[in-house]
């Protein structure tokens, strides 16, 4: 049975200089948006659903929101509480909406970018992880259920600046034997340093963030020292396993040295980072302890399961036979164009060799005419068996027309995938989109040389565990 929809409200404290019109008229499908302003801005518009004025911090101005709009704690399932100098693509909400649709998580937040402003080395994602389990989120742009915006909400008149609360959340996880999730496949991006936004200048006179650390922690008897931790993870890719101690942490690594893989001093600082402050320790069975964590252990079980099932598919390829191109032919080819050479991903021969091949080149792709506009649930993609690694990291971007391209999903792990095995790579995408061409591409550069690729729309069958959401 697919999990019942959930509503998520962004709440926007917002200024003049705010950002969040860069997402909002993309959100309707995701969220609803409301933006309490501390200045006098008028944010109005068709895709905002309420707006606020209220002077003061970013909590306190959300406190004086939703106290003052008491139904809305009942009609949301999550609050987003969102600054005003963040960056959001609309996969990043689609990403968002999707995990906590499927794992009811009680707190979480998007990972950040690595080019992001950050104060917290836990809180910036790391691209080999689905999301992780954690005891801590920051202030920036949590996300609480309604059952923890009740426990949190009376206390986000407290201060100005909001600093200390990461650690009443600790607390409040605690006692309802909780946990929270970094959302490392739902980035956002941190443009200003913290403090540099007009929300912190307008912060009264005599008051400081360290004050205001100080008495919060004071006042609720918090302990600083308190170590924020990962706990626990699920890979991305399409059979995500579940990870915990050394195995998450090396997996961790990984992903450090593959982000930075001609700069192994930053892989090594955010190595030194994971192993001396956010290293996870728990045992398994302590974490079987943590409420909603049957549903991670249950998603993983489904996913070891279904990697080890070969793939059938009913319904109509929509890519067979249809006319099809690539950005460049390799120069050992027999194959004169690119026309020529690229019918072999869509000819319906699957055997594990190359069905195309490219030349060297950055970014290569492959695309299909469909024929006309139709709606793509599934990509499915058969890798070449000689050399599967060369091609682990992929795109696919639909077109109406073939010149306009957008990005619809992303392979950015490392795992590699088979093809004659019964083990392709599938996007899955929930809801599906509009396209008339369908192109996949190769992240970085290198030949790209698949055996076959196969595209279907909404009336592919429902095989068990199969077409569940799932963000790529």
């Amino acid at each position: 049975m697919p999990d019942t929809p959930i509503r998520i409200l962004i709440v926007v404290r917002a200024g003049r200089e705010s950002l969040h019109h860069l997402f909002a008229s993309e959100s309707g499908a995701f969220a609803d948006i409301a933006v309490s302003t501390f200045e006098d801005v008028d944010w109005s518009g068709p895709a905002i659903k309420y707006t606020h004025f209220a002077r003061g911090g970013k909590f306190q101005g959300i406190y004086d929101f939703l106290t003052k709009n008491q139904q809305l704690l009942d009609a949301y399932d999550y609050f987003w509480c969102f600054e005003d100098d963040l960056e959001m693509p609309r996969e990043t909400l689609a990403a968002v909406h999707g995990l906590l649709t499927r794992f009811k998580f009680m707190l979480a937040a998007p990972g950040l970018t690595l080019d992001s402003h950050f104060s917290w080395t836990i809180t910036v994602r790391n691209d080999r992880l689905l999301f992780r389990g954690t005891n801590f989120v920051e202030i920036m742009a949590p996300i609480m259920s309604r059952a923890f915006m009740r426990l949190a909400l009376p206390h986000f008149a407290e201060n100005f600046t909001g600093y200390g609360y990461e650690w009443l959340w600790q607390r409040l996880l605690a006692e309802c034997n909780g946990f929270a999730a970094i959302l490392d496949c739902a980035p956002i991006r941190h443009v200003r340093p913290r403090g540099g936004g007009m929300l912190y200048k307008n912060q009264p006179s005599g008051g400081s963030d360290g004050l205001d650390l100080h008495n919060f922690v004071r006042k609720f008897g918090l302990h600083r020292q308190a170590a924020f931790r990962n706990l626990f993870a699920l890979t991305l890719g399409p059979a995500p396993r579940l990870l915990t101690r050394n195995a998450l942490t090396h997996e961790m690594m990984a992903g450090y040295r593959q982000a930075y893989p001609e700069d192994s001093t930053k892989a090594a600082w955010w190595g030194e980072q994971l192993i001396k402050n956010h290293r996870p320790v728990e045992q398994l069975e302590a974490l079987r302890g943590l409420a909603g964590f049957d549903r991670i252990e249950a998603a993983a079980a489904v996913a070891e399961a279904e990697a080890k099932r070969p793939v059938a598919f009913s319904g109509r390829n929509l890519a067979f036979g249809q006319k099809a191109t690539q950005s460049s032919v390799c120069e050992w080819s027999p194959k004169p164009t690119p026309e020529a050479d690229a019918r072999g991903a869509n000819n319906g021969d699957i055997t594990g060799a190359p069905g195309f091949h490219t030349g060297f080149e950055a970014e290569p792709w492959w695309h299909v005419d469909l024929g006309a506009q139709t709606m793509v649930a599934l990509v499915v993609v058969y890798n070449r068996m000689a050399f599967p690694e060369r091609c682990t990291r992929m795109t696919v971007s639909g077109s109406a027309d073939g010149v306009h391209w957008a990005l619809r999903g992303a392979k950015l792990d490392g795992d590699l995938f088979g093809g004659v095995d019964g083990h392709p790579y599938i996007f899955r995408f929930s809801p599906p989109f509009p396209a008339r061409f369908v192109r996949v591409a190769m992240i970085g550069e290198g030949f790209l040389h698949l055996d076959e690729v196969e595209i279907y729309g909404p009336d592919i069958a429902q095989e068990p565990g199969f077409g569940q959401e799932r963000v790529d």
